[in-house]
C-alpha cells in the first residue's frame, strides 16, 4: 500500500497541511455537520459542497490552534478553498491536473507503456 502524502491546501489566503489524521471522534463530527464519511470527503471537497468545506476547516482550524467557532466557519469563503501542488519527492512539485501524452505514447491494446515515435509509427 502507497504512503499518504501530506496535502496542501489554501483557505482563505493561508495555506495549510492535511496529515492524514482524523479521530474518530472527528469523523463523527464531520458526518453530522456535512453528512460525508471519511472516504467521501476528498470528492465533497473537490466539489466544494459548503458544508464540508465548512466542516473540515472547522477541524483542520482547531487542530492548528486557532480560535474557531462553527458559526465563523458558515460566515467562510467556500471557494476560497483550493489544493496547492504536492511536492515530490526529488523536491519538485507535482500538480493535480492531468499528464499530457504526446503523440504515440501511453498504454497499448496489451496495457503495454508505449514511448514516443509518431502516429505512422506507433502501434494503436
Amino acid at each position: 500500500m502507497a504512503e499518504n502524502v501530506n496535502l496542501p491546501f489554501e483557505f482563505e489566503g493561508r495555506e495549510y497541511i492535511f496529515d492524514w489524521k482524523m479521530t474518530v471522534k472527528d469523523a463523527i463530527f464531520l458526518k453530522e455537520k456535512a453528512h460525508v464519511s471519511g472516504a467521501d470527503l476528498f470528492a465533497y471537497l473537490d466539489r466544494r459542497d459548503p458544508e464540508t468545506v465548512a466542516a473540515f476547516m472547522f477541524l483542520v482550524k482547531r487542530k492548528n490552534g486557532e480560535a474557531v467557532t462553527w458559526d465563523g466557519m458558515l460566515e467562510s469563503n467556500v471557494f476560497s478553498f483550493n489544493w496547492l501542488p504536492v511536492p515530490s519527492t526529488e523536491g519538485e512539485t507535482t500538480s493535480d491536473a492531468p499528464a499530457t501524452l504526446e503523440d504515440g505514447e501511453g498504454p497499448t491494446a496489451d496495457g503495454k507503456t508505449q514511448k514516443g515515435g509518431t502516429s505512422k509509427t506507433a502501434k494503436r
